[in-house]
């Protein structure tokens, strides 16, 4: 999802009279939300305030500052809120056998491809190699030997994974032929924060033979 977005607020709440020290100051973020913070009733109070929003917009803001003489007066402020930018990973396996048996090593017969679709650049991340026995991916076991670390990825750029890894395929899988799929997962361990994880994976079908 979106990457939630921090707005800070502070400021000084000022009596209108002798007497009139400020208590309170309540903030209402626009977006059904609100905060306060009580203070010792001197004529001059610092007040500081942090709020994140969930989406995107503009919000309206409004601040009510409270002295001992119960008067009110506010503030009201437009916040413009943008979705900051961020990495998109998405593997895809360009190679891998398209049969095997159980237990088998595939080591560097897979190959994997990351790239980054968004627009920001992605740290260091791992990509998996898992097995499933759904199309879509899920549920998924990973191999054995079967995650790698890139060391970062430029928004828009696109790296072939080393797999120095054994990529051992499960033994015991059901006994006969039996379609598969290879699943690459980018990003597998959620260390990125990005537009959408839904479309880290990649998929490919993969024939094992199991004779138990």
């Amino acid at each position: 999802g979106q990457r939630e977005m921090q707005v800070f607020i502070s400021g000084e709440a000022v009596g209108g009279c002798v007497d009139g020290g400020i208590i309170r100051v309540e903030v209402a973020w626009g977006d059904g939300s609100g905060d306060e913070v009580a203070l010792d009733g001197g004529q001059a109070q610092t007040f500081k305030f942090s709020h994140r929003y969930g989406e995107p917009g503009d919000y309206g803001v409004v601040i009510r500052a409270f002295d001992t003489r119960d008067s009110v007066a506010a503030s009201r402020r437009s916040v413009g809120v943008e979705a900051a930018a961020l990495a998109n990973l998405r593997a895809r396996i360009v190679a891998a056998p398209e049969a095997a048996g159980c237990g088998q090593a595939l080591g560097d017969d897979v190959q994997i491809e990351v790239d980054n679709l968004g627009e920001a650049a992605a740290g260091q991340f791992a990509v998996g190699l898992y097995l499933s026995d759904n199309p879509e991916g899920l549920p998924r076991t990973l191999l054995q030997g079967g995650r790698e670390f890139v060391d970062g990825l430029a928004a828009g750029a696109s790296t072939l994974v080393p797999m120095t890894g054994s990529n051992q395929l499960p033994g015991g899988l059901r006994e006969g032929v039996t379609d598969y799929w290879l699943v690459a997962v980018a990003d597998d361990t959620a260390t990125i924060e990005e537009n959408d994880k839904g479309d880290n994976i990649g998929t490919w079908r993969i024939r094992i033979t199991c004779i138990n």
